[in-house]
């Protein structure tokens, strides 16, 4: 089954380098249950594994890539939970979630609007504002469910060591995030978040009546 699943391909779409590779073995990740029987493969055969999502923050060195590359392909989907709490695909890109959060008038990480990325891949890094500012994703996360040795399971926010484009994900193949439940509160109700997601430390965030936070949203609505 497995020997379906996983194909040679050569292409210049992995990366947003643009550069051309030729990889030996390349799936994208449908569902769970093929998760499970590829990693159950590759350890049958001593391979290594790289998942994929946007390509923005991946550089292939090789022009021969032997390890197994999964592009996250799952259904992407958000979920709302009520609380103004909502789980969400961890192959949902980062400016899709932005936008559910600018129509429902939720505050959320718009200084993310640049960036490139699937929530998985900003999960598994931290992405987030400059050291300076104290700010990133994890700010908003509760908990977040995965997979890992094939067991799936879901861990709260508060029971993981994050800290500046740092998590225990960040560089980690063996565990394939699935989705997060994120908090956010209405407007500028930065008090409320607090109380939603009490694990989330105090700071001083931008107010969203600044100038700069209003010609984000702005761009935000253009897009």
């Amino acid at each position: 089954m497995t020997a379906n699943r996983l194909t040679p391909y050569q292409g210049n779409d992995l990366s947003w380098l643009r550069t051309t590779h030729q990889f030996t073995h390349y799936a994208q990740l449908a569902s769970i249950e093929q998760l499970e029987d590829i990693m159950q493969y590759a350890s049958q055969k001593g391979l290594k594994t790289y998942f994929l999502g946007n390509g923005s923050n991946t550089l292939f060195a090789r022009s021969q890539i032997n390890t197994i590359v999964l592009k996250n392909n799952m259904p992407r989907f958000i979920i709302p939970l009520g609380n103004e709490c909502f789980e969400i695909s961890t192959s949902t890109p980062v400016m899709q979630v932005l936008r559910y959060c600018l129509r429902h008038k939720l505050d959320s990480f718009y200084y993310l609007a640049s960036v490139p990325a699937t929530i998985g891949g900003a999960i598994a890094m931290n992405a987030g504002r400059g050291r300076k500012y104290h700010l990133s994703i994890f700010d908003y996360i509760e908990s977040i469910t995965l997979v890992r040795n094939g067991q799936k399971q879901t861990v709260a926010r508060n029971s993981l060591k994050v800290g500046y484009r740092s998590t225990p994900f960040t560089g980690i193949q063996d565990t394939f995030i699935i989705s997060a439940v994120l908090a956010a509160a209405g407007g500028a109700q930065i008090s409320k978040l607090a109380l939603v997601c009490p694990q989330i430390p105090a700071f001083d965030a931008p107010s969203p009546d600044s100038r700069g936070e209003a010609l984000l949203l702005k761009a935000l609505s253009s897009r």
